[in-house]
């Protein structure tokens, strides 16, 4: 089956076929138009004409004789000077007057032509004349007299038809003529069609060369709109294919509001969510790498350590008892260092899993004044100003998770703020949630780094510095337990000057379980 090669070429040829369509339908249907309003006014002016000639048979005609001198001389008279076709019945079918002559609208001088017929019909006898009409209407009156019979019923018919006598097309309208209720006759007056004929067939003319002026144009419009249609199309198929190619740059210059427009803009963001989504990816893939290079080294060092002063007292070594303290000292830091990063890999496996509960009516003013008692010490350790702001606030939530997130928190906060500083814990107790703050005047995260610090590994500082103590999930575990309340986190950090993280917890968490 053949088939369109590309859309631009099915567009054309579908908008010229409709064009094509619609053109020729009009072209019928003025040609329609026209041609039932000319012989609608041609019916209504034979209508007019046989009224006038149907009373006038009737005032000329005597003892209701319609075939007398005075009628037969009227109508030769105005047969002429109406330039029509009569055709005169009595009420016993017999012919009474018949045109004797054959119309021309195209010739100016018909009345002179027709002259000397009319001197030579009005010159006979009305028997001459009758014997004259009978022969010119000859073996077609049988059925001609069939076709008028419901004239003389009282009905009036008008159609076109073929002239039994003139062999051609006309347009007649058939009569009663009346006296009184009594119906004497049938008058029959008919025009030929060939004048409108004539004007219809110029017309068609007219009709047929605006119609070809109207395609040329309309197939240059088409070409231009289905180029222009085609273009914004063109335009996403190349930016689809260089997406597919692992190219996001390409967007589409978008104009207009209709479901094209929106198309490329729908395209171009898709590009720039794959784009984001890609940079994600290739981030989270670095954050991945980093993870087992954080991991590895995490795990990796404490294990060398352990087991290189392990050997130095299994292989007799060192014999210096105080050293042999020594390193055993070093060795049972270093499985507290990896009991705790175990138990935190535990933790956060335990959050995600969502088995915790969370059903405790939390006074989340007392939780946090135990939390920063405890670290109280701390922070005078460091010469660090530790200050609260309270209100009195209740939450659905899980207490001893929410201790831990407090600590983690509170606790980096005086871990990363330089001596003399101000840690400040506020707790707003608002409308629709409870607002806790936690902020430092610390050192501050660098803007590309603030939405990475919740990652399990991540850090800041990316040397595999032992100064902090800690193994780098924390912050992890914190944001898991945010999510186990259902709470909104916000942070914001400035380099030198502090950071501050905003946690916003709904009063009843069970209202945002699915």
């Amino acid at each position: 089956m053949w088939q369109w090669k590309s859309l631009r070429t099915k567009l054309f040829y579908t908008y010229a076929a409709i064009i094509m369509v619609i053109l020729f339908s009009f072209a019928v249907g003025i040609s329609y138009l026209i041609r039932g309003h000319m012989y609608e006014n041609k019916n209504k002016e034979l209508q007019k004409h046989a009224l006038e000639i149907a009373n006038s048979i009737v005032a000329l005609s005597a003892n209701n004789d319609i075939n007398s001198m005075r009628v037969q001389e009227y109508l030769a008279d105005i047969d002429v000077l109406l330039n029509v076709r009569l055709l005169v019945i009595d009420s016993k079918q017999e012919l009474v007057y018949l045109s004797p002559h054959s119309i021309d609208y195209g010739e100016k001088n018909i009345i002179n032509q027709e002259r000397e017929i009319y001197r030579q019909y009005k010159a006979r006898t009305n028997e001459e004349r009758r014997k004259f009409a009978a022969e010119r209407l000859g073996e077609k009156d049988s059925t001609f007299k069939k076709i008028i019979a419901p004239v003389y019923e009282g009905q009036i018919i008008s159609r076109e038809f073929l002239h039994p006598v003139y062999n051609e097309e006309v347009l007649f309208l058939c009569a009663p003529i009346m006296l009184g209720e009594e119906i004497i006759g049938v008058l029959v007056i008919s025009s030929a069609v060939g004048g409108i004929q004539g004007f219809l067939q110029e017309v068609h003319v007219y009709i047929a060369q605006i119609m070809l002026l109207a395609l040329l144009l309309s197939f240059i419009l088409v070409h231009w709109f289905s180029k222009e249609s085609i273009a914004p199309l063109v335009k996403m198929q190349q930016s689809a294919a260089a997406m597919a190619a692992g190219d996001y740059s390409l967007h589409i210059e978008v104009k207009g509001r209709d479901e094209v427009a929106n198309l490329g803009r729908s395209l171009n963001r898709l590009g720039e969510d794959l784009e984001k989504f890609v940079d994600s990816m290739n981030t989270q893939e670095k954050i991945r790498r980093d993870f087992v290079a954080n991991v590895s080294h995490e795990l990796r060092t404490p294990l060398t350590i352990i087991r290189g002063y392990n050997d130095a007292i299994a292989d007799g070594t060192v014999q210096d008892p105080q050293k042999i303290a020594f390193y055993q000292a070093i060795i049972t830091d270093e499985v507290s260092r990896l009991e705790r990063l175990i138990k935190d890999l535990l933790e956060i496996s335990r959050l995600q899993s969502g088995r915790e509960i969370v059903n405790e009516n939390i006074p989340l003013m007392e939780l946090v004044s135990q939390v920063l008692a405890k670290l109280q010490l701390q922070a005078q350790g460091k010469k660090i100003e530790l200050v609260a702001d309270l209100e009195e606030a209740v939450i659905i939530g899980n207490g001893d998770r929410l201790v831990q997130m407090l600590i983690i928190l509170v606790d980096n906060a005086i871990k990363y703020t330089p001596a003399g500083g101000k840690v400040e814990v506020l707790l707003k107790k608002l409308e629709e949630y409870v607002s806790l703050t936690v902020a430092d005047t610390g050192r501050g995260i660098p803007p590309e780094d603030l939405d990475y610090i919740w990652e399990r590994f991540y850090k800041v500082d990316k040397s595999h510095s032992r100064k902090e103590e800690g193994t780098g999930l924390g912050l992890a575990i914190a944001r898991e337990i945010m999510n186990l309340h259902r709470a909104n986190v916000s942070i914001d950090s400035q380099l030198g000057k502090g950071t501050c993280i905003k946690i916003d917890f709904p009063y009843d968490v069970n209202k945002y379980k699915k």
